[in-house]
């Protein structure tokens, strides 16, 4: 049995899965298997058939006739994956050569049943939009870890964290299979209320890339639209089956309305507005309860449910002062380690 399963589902990422296949190449632990879930119509199969053919470590390409979602591959892969811990990671992304070998090490320090760690935000260009250091606190249990990543004290992503499987098998948690957006989110917060203890590794080893139309994965805004309501309603009723304080629920709302906002700012970076312009009209009520604790924020905030082309116009403004007061004029997107891959 491998330490941890890695399970990436792709469609059409010929341009950018061998970076990521990379990425995993180069770890220095190496105790794992990967299982690619790929719908693609492009060459992406070839280019995961190139890189990972002369790999040390066991892996499977599980083709797809249709493309399900990425919430059905994930699945997929999960009913596959043999591993202690599973990670998964998706098409685009990737990863610091430590980052199996920290996560791992912080999960089988106290048998963790998640592990997180920071992330970078990068565009296709290379320069980082956003960092997320967790840094606040090493460990929690899983209520608190929840409520933290509910007022943003802990920032955790999917595809930065590992779950173990046998806790993954106990809780029965999985995707929801229609869900094609907020399908991270909802399984993560669900996942961390149930977990005992939550481990967390405060550096950004795991690196997203927000690439033009990628926020917009479908071109269909009004599913978009349609899974937000409904991740909202579902996690909701799961708060209140599972009996959870009555601050989840107030926080809940805060935080999806953030995770819209964010949505939006990310909407900007790769030059797709339309989702802003279609969005706010329906999510308007979400978008006020965002979380917005820096006075920059709280501006954007305001000017994205007032007046979007003003948003617009802030936001290369606003990204200009984080990007100086994070790393001074040094723009340096990411480690020399990972720039051999790219």
């Amino acid at each position: 049995m491998p330490a941890i399963s890695v399970v990436i589902p792709t469609y059409n990422v010929e341009k950018f899965v061998r970076r990521t296949l990379r990425s995993i190449k180069m770890q220095s632990f190496q105790d794992i298997n990967v299982i690619v879930v790929d719908a693609s119509t492009d060459c992406t199969k070839e280019v995961v058939v190139k890189e990972l053919k002369d790999v040390r470590f066991e892996w499977k390409l599980v083709e797809q006739n249709s493309h399900g979602g990425v919430s059905n591959a994930r699945n997929i892969g999960l009913k596959i994956a043999s591993g202690e811990y599973i990670h998964f990671l998706d098409g685009d992304d990737f990863i610091e050569p430590t980052f199996y070998e920290k996560l791992y090490n912080k999960a089988v320090s106290k048998a963790y049943d998640i592990v997180v760690s920071g992330f970078d935000v990068v565009t296709t260009e290379r320069l980082i939009v956003r960092r997320c250091l967790n840094n606040l606190f090493l460990e929690a249990r899983g209520w608190q870890a929840l409520l933290a990543q509910l007022n943003q004290t802990l920032r955790a992503r999917l595809c930065a964290s590992l779950f173990r499987r046998n806790f993954l098998i106990k809780n029965c948690l999985h995707f929801i299979p229609e869900r094609r957006y907020l399908e991270d989110t909802e399984f993560l917060l669900k996942a961390l209320y149930k977990a005992e203890y939550v481990g967390v590794v405060p550096e950004a080893l795991l690196h997203i890339l927000k690439r033009p139309g990628s926020v917009t994965r479908s071109g269909n805004p009004e599913k978009f639209i349609k899974d937000v309501l409904q991740a909202y309603t579902e996690l909701r009723n799961f708060f209140e089956k599972e009996k959870c304080p009555e601050l989840c629920k107030k926080l809940l709302k805060a935080r999806i309305g953030t995770h819209i906002l964010d949505l939006i700012v990310l909407s900007f970076v790769s030059g797709d507005y339309r989702i802003t312009k279609i969005m706010l009209p329906h999510l308007r009520s979400l978008i006020k309860e965002a979380l917005t604790p820096r006075w920059k924020d709280r501006i954007f905030k305001i000017a994205v449910l007032y007046c979007p082309n003003i948003a617009k116009m802030l936001y290369p403004i606003f990204q200009k002062i984080y990007v100086m007061s994070v790393y001074g004029l040094n723009r340096k997107v990411v480690n020399e380690s990972v720039n051999k891959i790219l």
